[in-house]
């Protein structure tokens, strides 16, 4: 059984563009030797998937550089950051962010097997009762739908990703970040 479920898909207008008012969130994985670098943007006002992308075999200077314009596009508020990554690419993400002088919140987020598998669920129910929308691309989509979970030995259950030419599972990490910036977002509201 998919981890995630049926889940709804949208192709957007070719000429979708932000809306004004309206304060996007997002996740970033940061991807290392062969990874992607993965970005998911999330319009929580309209509980929409706004953008997802990734990058790899670029210097990561470039890469930050396209996080950072697309962020900018989107009027990204909030990017929470895969921190399992070397911290010096949140530190240089966050610099060059100031140096552009974003109105940007740039958080490094530990995804310990604990909070792997709280963000699973959260993403799942997103999907499930929330009715998050998710762009229809391909690889992305593809990624979702090949996760698997096992139970360890010890009763604990984990969550992988196969590493094939649908991508890392490295998108999948961007999605759940993106939900999880919208979900705090939304708690800091109220």
């Amino acid at each position: 059984a998919q981890v995630f479920g049926d889940f709804a898909v949208y192709t957007p207008e070719p000429d979708a563009e932000p809306i004004a008012g309206h304060e996007c969130v997002a996740g970033l994985d940061t991807g290392q030797d062969n990874d992607y670098s993965a970005l998911s943007i999330i319009d929580p006002e309209i509980n929409k998937e706004v953008f997802v992308e990734h990058w790899r075999h670029m210097p990561w200077a470039e890469i930050r550089g396209n996080v950072l314009d697309v962020c900018a596009y989107w009027g990204v508020t909030q990017l929470y950051v895969e921190r399992n990554a070397a911290s010096a690419t949140i530190e240089a993400l966050d610099a060059d962010a100031y140096a552009r002088k974003m109105a940007i919140t740039i958080s490094g987020i530990t995804t310990t097997l604990k909070r792997k598998g709280e963000m699973v669920i959260h993403l799942r129910t997103a999907l499930q009762e929330d009715g998050l929308e998710l762009l229809d691309v391909a690889w992305a989509t593809a990624e979702l739908r090949a996760v698997q979970t096992k139970q360890t030995e010890q009763g604990v259950w984990t969550y992988t990703s196969p590493r094939d030419e649908n991508g890392h599972g490295d998108g999948v990490i961007a999605r759940m970040l993106a939900v999880r910036a919208s979900l705090n977002r939304i708690v800091e509201i109220t």
